[in-house]
């Protein structure tokens, strides 16, 4: 099936809207248009606690399966990565399991592959239930081997105020940062040096570590 495939059976049955998840190709995203609010709920509770990932924009969905079996394996080396760099810096930090975060004031939602609170971790620390329309949105995300256009998906943590997004890809690991002053970071623990710019993903402090043979 090719990008863009509707997914979403344009005649409800019982209120509720139709995906067919076995249509879905490894890192194809499929996307639909004028999807409201409510359906955009309906179909994150078809989708449960199913390893996929979703986006919502302003009423376009998108859903994407993880492109490869390793997807996972690169997921937990990513994550051990964060967790170094934070002991490293000596930050408390709060690791998450995807979860898809949504607001509908701003009409975005959106699921990496891991949050992680070090900022605001004290706001959270000891919580189990979450609520962002009272708590802080994580410090950070973290996604790997994702295929939607980068740019939406920065719009959507811009707008649902999610400082820094890590992301490997292709054999490289990036992380950008739209901080407007240098607040600690467990990327400060890999390049101290760093920059930070306006708030603006177009104007983001971006940095780039590419994996070579044998490492």
């Amino acid at each position: 099936m090719k990008n863009g495939t509707t997914l979403l059976d344009p005649v409800p049955v019982d209120g509720k809207p139709i995906l067919d998840l076995d249509a879905l190709e490894p890192g194809v995203p499929f996307r639909l248009t004028n999807v409201s609010w409510a359906d955009y709920e309906r179909l994150l509770q078809t989708i449960g606690n199913l390893q996929y990932r979703t986006t919502y924009d302003d009423g376009e969905f998108e859903i994407t399966m993880p492109i490869s079996s390793t997807h996972g394996a690169w997921v937990w080396i990513v994550s051990r990565l964060i967790l170094a760099l934070a002991e490293e810096l000596d930050l408390h930090i709060k690791g998450l399991d995807p979860f898809t975060i949504r607001r509908e004031d701003v009409q975005k939602g959106i699921e990496p592959d891991r949050w992680y609170y070090f900022e605001n971790e004290p706001l959270v620390r000891g919580k189990l239930e979450l609520d962002f329309n009272i708590d802080p949105p994580p410090d950070l995300a973290l996604e790997a081997d994702l295929t939607s256009t980068v740019e939406k998906r920065f719009r959507i943590y811009a707008a649902l105020r999610v400082p820094e997004i890590w992301r490997y890809k292709d054999d490289a690991l990036s992380w950008n940062n739209w901080r407007t002053t240098a607040n600690t970071s467990p990327s400060n623990a890999a390049v101290p040096s760093r920059k930070y710019h306006s708030a603006n993903w177009s104007d983001s402090c971006i940095c780039t570590v590419k994996r070579t043979s044998g490492t």
